[in-house]
């Protein structure tokens, strides 16, 4: 309920306060004296921007307060702000540079403010702002309209799909994560090439070693050739010296120092022969150098591919294996899940039916409602409508629903804006508002701006009537020039308007107070 209004600086508004009645205000004046800065000052409390056009000539700002005392039901939506007081003072400051907002004098955003706006107050006038013709908005209604544990149901429902899609999904994403590495054909690669531990370095060793007694084997060749087998060889030469020697000794010349020398020569010669010929037999490996060239090639490829070393690829070999077997009950959770999940869907689409044919028969009660309050305000041939849509699924349920209407039923009702005049659309509106509260009395604080002009006086005093119950559940303020409807107000107030000569002043007089 909204308690008190104070604004100062608001264009031609100096200062005024209101203090409002629980049931009906009435704020009356001639046109052009300013009751309309109260609606606009209201408005201006909520809109996200702020022009600095209405800064009045008595100050260098403007501040404009709104004094709320909350229903239970508006703490509970608040709460969701971290609005956690039983009454609140919003105020706004418009400097022509800055504006600030705050709650119970703590800073808040004009984007949160917009927001809570439809939890505190609710414009109604020919110019309405069509927010309560929102489908998210509709469905609250008609929510309260019916059986609590519905919708509760099938909210839980939808809550639990929901926690196993997401446990279905975050598993999907570690399986495809796993695939991008490509564990099978990484462990294809490996296995392919099936490395073992140290068997590159041995390898190495043993290439090395093969090569190094390869260079023996063909010196020790060449010397055996050179000293044994060729035609012209050393063993064969050291034969002829020594037969030399010996034909030179028996023609008398003494060889002896010589022959013995020679002779040991061909000895050692020829023993050296047994020598080398066991080294060639005895340290030659067996193994092919061309097949260990080629494991060599093939380990120093995988290296290459991996970017590892042999034993550090097969570690990866196990990772890739746990890998695999990861993905393997991955795959099985997923399987698991995903009837799970086909059993929840079906569930969750089952009560999102049975939640919109609830809806649909609430929508089918208030439309009667609506047509009720209707025929009281003279628009006895309207047509009411709910026209539900469907959508994908939501916390919300599969509903997005209209309401149309047309005052004559020859003309096919549609949305408001489209079939109705100024006169229809508010008596629409004010219809509607009377239906919900039939429904769930939800102690809205309902501002009406003119919403007489352009009906007749008969169905004027009609519509004093229904305002008049509205206000047995709903906080009423109307802004009026219709002395009449004022007189259903408990507290009335007059804004007048002069100049002093300087500046032009709109202030406020009590007229009526209980």
């Amino acid at each position: 309920m909204l308690t008190r209004l104070e604004i100062k600086n608001f264009l031609t508004i100096e200062r005024i306060s209101l203090d409002f009645d629980k049931n009906i205000t009435a704020i009356i004046g001639e046109s052009g004296a300013g009751k309309s800065l109260i609606l606009k000052a209201v408005d201006t409390v909520f809109a996200q921007k702020s022009q600095t056009d209405i800064i009045g000539s008595f100050d260098s700002k403007s501040s404009i307060k709104l004094f709320f005392k909350l229903s239970q039901k508006q703490r509970k939506m608040l709460s969701d702000y971290s609005i956690d007081d039983d009454e609140i003072v919003i105020e706004k400051i418009i400097q022509p540079k800055k504006t600030r907002s705050y709650i119970n004098h703590e800073p808040i955003t004009a984007r949160t403010l917009s927001q809570i706006e439809r939890f505190l107050i609710n414009m109604i006038s020919q110019n309405y702002r069509f927010e309560a013709f929102e489908s998210d908005n509709i469905i609250n209604i008609l929510d309260e309209a019916i059986d609590k544990t519905v919708y509760d149901d099938f909210l839980k429902t939808y809550e639990d799909y929901l926690r196993i899609k997401s446990d279905f999904e975050e598993i999907l994403s570690k399986i495809e994560q796993i695939n991008k590495n490509h564990p099978e054909i990484l462990l294809e690669s490996i296995n392919k090439i099936n490395p073992k531990q140290g068997e590159y370095e041995e390898l190495l060793q043993k290439s090395k070693r093969i090569k190094s007694l390869s260079f023996v084997k063909s010196k020790i060749s060449d010397m055996i050739e050179f000293l044994y087998e060729n035609d012209n060889n050393f063993e064969a030469k050291i034969a002829e010296f020594n037969d030399s020697i010996e034909k030179i000794g028996s023609l008398g010349f003494d060889v002896t120092e010589l022959q013995t020398l020679f002779k040991n020569i061909q000895e050692s010669v020829s023993s050296s022969k047994y020598i080398l010929y066991d080294i060639i037999d005895n340290n030659y490996e067996s193994d092919d150098i061309d097949s260990i060239e080629s494991r060599l090639f093939e380990l120093e490829e995988l290296q290459r591919k991996f970017s590892k070393t042999v034993d550090e690829i097969i570690q990866e070999r196990e990772r890739l294996l746990n890998m695999i077997d990861e993905k393997d009950k991955l795959q099985q959770k997923l399987n698991n899940l995903k009837v799970e999940l086909e059993k929840k869907e079906n569930s969750l689409t089952q009560k999102a039916d049975y939640l919109t044919n609830e809806r649909k028969k609430a929508a089918d009660i208030i439309s009667r409602q609506i047509k009720k309050f209707l025929n009281k305000l003279m628009m006895e041939n309207s047509i009411v409508e709910f026209v539900f849509h469907k959508k994908a699924i939501s916390k919300n349920g599969q509903d997005n629903i209209e309401i149309f209407f047309s005052a004559n039923p020859d003309i096919k009702a549609d949305k408001i804006d489209k079939t109705a005049s100024g006169g229809e659309r508010s008596r629409f509106i004010l219809s509607m508002k009377c239906a919900y509260s039939s429904i769930d009395n939800n102690a809205e604080t309902l501002i009406l701006d003119e919403i007489e002009s352009g009906i007749s006086n008969k169905t004027l005093d009609k519509m004093s009537e229904v305002i008049k119950e509205l206000s047995k559940t709903n906080q009423i303020i109307l802004i009026t020039h219709n002395e009449s409807l004022s007189n259903i107000a408990n507290t009335v107030y007059a804004i007048e308007k002069e100049f002093d000569g300087k500046n032009t002043k709109s202030f406020a007089n009590i007229v009526k107070q209980p």
